[in-house]
């Protein structure tokens, strides 16, 4: 029941993060239109919503590929430093966040760019 209550309030933050992200993105979109665009544009939040959540499932579906990767040459070694430093690595993983460049129009780039970092990592 404690991995239980740890796993609902990591997805609770993570909701929250990613209403974050939204929310920044939807907003800068819809930022005040200047001198040169008088027409005020308007995001589709069920379109970026989506993307948000494609985004995230294809980031942690690659760091499960990386974790998985870490956990078998854990299996298979036998020092004690290598396995520490794997175990490391393991939980620096799992932890690791996309950065985010928020000078972009819009997050898919950043997503996209931490996908290929882990995506190299696994290979």
């Amino acid at each position: 029941q404690v991995v239980h209550a740890a796993a609902i309030e990591d997805l609770s933050a993570l909701e929250m993060e990613m209403l974050s992200i939204g929310s920044y993105f939807i907003h800068k979109y819809e930022a005040p239109p200047s001198a040169e665009e008088p027409e005020k544009m308007m995001a589709d939040r069920n379109s970026v919503l989506l993307d948000l959540y494609n985004a995230e499932v294809d980031y942690n579906s690659k760091k499960v590929q990386l974790l998985e990767v870490y956990l078998e040459m854990y299996e298979h070694a036998s020092d004690p430093v290598e396995m520490s430093d794997l175990a490391q690595r393991i939980i620096d993983v799992a932890a690791v966040r996309p950065r985010l460049d928020l000078e972009d129009s819009y997050f898919t780039d950043s997503y996209a760019a931490a996908l290929c970092t882990l995506s190299s990592r696994t290979k």
